[in-house]
């Protein structure tokens, strides 16, 4: 599938992984509608790829095809009801899911696939032998910690690692909370990875792209 990208190096290498790094982002703004087919997979199969899902209650099947109904009328039906033309409400649906799928999927992946950020060997049992908090550090990435604005824009997840490390924590304590988490990292020789901007974060992002794009053997030249 040319959606499938080839984000570290274990992975099979395809041609189209050579131009990743441009075709990736487009990808990226279809995020909202991949997740709602793949919620359907989620109630019908009752699992996600590999992971299996306890079965659904009649109280979850209600919620779930309650919501889609809601979400259904509220985007494309009561726009029609109050006379918004059918192109125009269209349109508009379409560029706010495009933007919205864009931004979410771009910051998500500035925090996890960049160039600092670690793929952990998972054996044919499908264990990680890495301790569990050593991995989180290892495999995330904050960024812009002195921004007031990106902090609100991301809901406070530019603080990826605390996030992951403690994920029951408001983002609220995150700010205070980071120097204790990059010290004890110092003082156990875990690296901290960390980015001075969004920007700085998504150029690494799609660095990496780039790199695992290569070829193998031109990788290595």
């Amino acid at each position: 599938s040319l959606t499938r990208f080839r984000l570290g190096g274990h992975q099979e290498w395809r041609w189209y992984h050579r131009y990743q790094f441009i075709w990736g982002p487009l990808v990226y703004s279809l995020l909202s509608v991949l997740h709602r087919i793949e919620d359907f997979t989620f109630i019908s199969e009752q699992k996600w790829d590999t992971i299996r899902m306890a079965p659904f209650t009649h109280e979850h099947k209600v919620y779930f095809w309650s919501g889609k109904a809601f979400f259904f009328f509220w985007q494309l039906v009561l726009p029609g009801l109050l006379g918004v033309p059918f192109w125009h409400m269209l349109m508009v649906h379409a560029v706010a899911e495009a933007v919205g799928s864009w931004y979410l999927a771009i910051s998500f992946q500035a925090n996890h696939v960049a160039e600092e950020t670690e793929f952990q060997p998972i054996d044919s049992a499908g264990h990680c032998k890495q301790d569990w908090a050593e991995m989180q550090a290892r495999t995330t990435q904050d960024y812009g910690h002195g921004s007031l604005l990106t902090f609100y824009l991301t809901g406070g997840l530019n603080y990826q690692v605390v996030h992951h490390l403690l994920p029951g924590v408001s983002q609220l304590h995150y700010k205070d909370i980071q120097p204790i988490v990059k010290q004890t990292c110092e003082e156990f020789g875990v690296k901290y990875n960390h980015m001075p901007s969004f920007a700085a974060a998504v150029s690494s992002h799609l660095r990496h792209l780039y790199q695992m794009g290569l070829p193998p053997k031109a990788k290595a030249n």
